[in-house]
């Protein structure tokens, strides 16, 4: 079961979508005071929920002294239309929900983009073109950066 940080807010102190992270198989870790209280969690994944906290915690020495966010476990958290894991609430979790088991290795990856693009016709009646799919999902697993 993957020990999770899911963090909100610029500095990245605010913990945020337990239940989601909990639905998905997830332990959902309590926020920390400080990038080296994080570090004394031992989260096995960071999850930014707020874009100012990514760029910063990739580029901080602080940051880089936790595991996860060091071996490349740092990722944004989709937010289109609206936060995939809980802020707002609403039926964008069930994304994030299509999304977790797959960032944790538990499901199958070359699937997400059309299990994403089908979940978002039926819930928004739209079909996104696979390279809106792409760009959602480019920070949101791990590998390469684009930044």
């Amino acid at each position: 079961r993957p020990r999770v940080l899911a963090l909100r807010g610029a500095e990245g102190v605010e913990a945020g979508a337990a239940e989601t992270l909990e639905f998905a198989g997830a332990e959902a870790l309590p926020p920390p005071a400080s990038a080296a209280a994080a570090a004394a969690l031992s989260p096995d994944w960071v999850i930014a929920a707020d874009d100012a906290f990514w760029v910063q915690a990739r580029r901080d020495p602080d940051w880089q002294a936790v595991a996860a966010v060091r071996e490349g476990r740092l990722v944004r958290a989709p937010a289109l239309p609206f936060g995939w894991l809980g802020r707002p609430p609403s039926v964008n979790r069930l994304l994030g929900l299509l999304w977790l088991p797959v960032l944790f290795g538990l499901g199958d990856a070359a699937a997400l983009p059309e299990r994403i693009a089908a979940a978002q016709a039926a819930l928004y009646h739209r079909q996104p073109a696979p390279e809106a799919v792409a760009l959602l999902l480019r920070e949101a697993l791990p590998g390469p950066r684009s930044r």
